[in-house]
């Protein structure tokens, strides 16, 4: 009996190992993957945070003043009620 017990103990150890080395491997991946994870946070914060995304100026070019923009909006609306009439 004493040669199966070893035997049978061996088989054990062995599955023992497999099963830790397969546990360290998925550790390992999922570790990596959530570093990987966090410095894409980190790095698009980062990039969001710098100047590349800060507004410095503003510059108008040919600014259209509220009255003639109210004008114009009423000429549109009432050639479009024009049009609606005459159909």
């Amino acid at each position: 009996m004493e040669i199966a017990e070893k035997k049978y103990n061996k088989i054990l150890t062995g599955r023992k190992r497999r099963v830790f080395k397969r546990k360290f491997i998925v550790f390992i991946k999922v570790f990596f993957l959530v570093i990987i994870f966090a410095g894409l946070i980190w790095g698009f914060n980062y990039f969001y945070n710098s100047s590349f995304f800060k507004i410095s100026s503003i510059i108008f070019k040919n600014n259209i003043s509220a009255e003639k923009l109210s004008s114009m909006a009423a000429s549109f609306i009432s050639s479009l009620t024009s049009r609606s009439k005459a159909l």
